[in-house]
């Protein structure tokens, strides 16, 4: 079994941190694992037995996707994971190989999407082998729409070794991209957080993730209005590969 992924980069953000799981899940289960995306500044560990591929750079999205299907020639899928926009160059390159293109998305349906997001979502996605959605609650937003779609939560990995209880520190950390606050919560995160904190003054809330410096000054901004003060809440910027 050989299985490809395509995707923007593996720098940051969650996808990133749900493909090297799933790939490595899968290579340690004696599957070939292909791995095409910008890996430059790679935030995360791959196995070695993971084949990782760079996408070319500085060149036409057409270039791109003839590219991509010599690749895909040379290494031969059986199935290709195309991840959010880029199931669609994908299922271009793979045109006529008779290869299943499977579209996974990442983002919650129940936040309101651009109008691009949303041609995508409701009317490329149809194109692919099936459709991987995060929730089942996606799955009713969708209803019937893509009947091809999966519920597919994200992947949990299991750490080998748990830090007692007693040797931890007294942390609530939240992990995400600030930019993205409005979609992942972190304003009622934050004015939760605000209502209790001073019943437990010994912990704080971190807050891991990179952002503009204006969401990360709105971010602020709520702490304030929520009562934090400093000590209670503390934005630590991007940590790679969190443990």
């Amino acid at each position: 079994m050989r299985v490809m992924f395509y995707l923007d980069s593996v720098e940051n953000g969650g996808i990133g941190r749900v493909v090297v799981n799933l790939a490595n899940l899968f290579a340690s289960r004696g599957i070939s694992v292909y791995v095409l995306s910008n890996l430059n500044n790679c935030s995360f560990a791959f196995s070695q037995e993971v084949v990782l591929l760079d996408r070319p750079k500085n060149v036409s999205r057409i270039r791109e996707v003839f590219f991509t299907r010599n690749l895909i020639k040379q290494y031969k899928p059986n199935v290709i994971i195309g991840i959010t926009h880029f199931f669609l160059w994908a299922y271009l390159a793979s045109w006529g190989l008779k290869i299943p293109v499977i579209a996974s998305d990442h983002a919650s349906y129940e936040y309101q999407p651009t109008l691009l997001s949303k041609f995508f979502r409701f009317y490329i996605y149809r194109l692919a082998t099936a459709t991987t959605i995060l929730t089942e609650c996606d799955k009713r937003i969708l209803g019937k729409r893509l009947p091809q779609k999966r519920v597919v939560p994200n992947p949990v990995e299991i750490p080998k070794y748990v830090i007692p209880i007693r040797e931890r520190q007294n942390v609530i950390l939240v992990a995400g991209r600030l930019d993205d606050w409005k979609i992942k919560g972190l304003d009622l995160l934050i004015s939760a957080w605000g209502s209790i904190a001073s019943q437990y003054p010994n912990w704080v809330l971190k807050v891991a993730g990179s952002g503009t410096s204006e969401n990360l000054l709105s971010l602020n901004n709520f702490a304030q209005e929520a009562g934090l003060k400093e000590g209670q809440i503390q934005f630590v910027g991007f940590i790679v590969d969190i443990q």
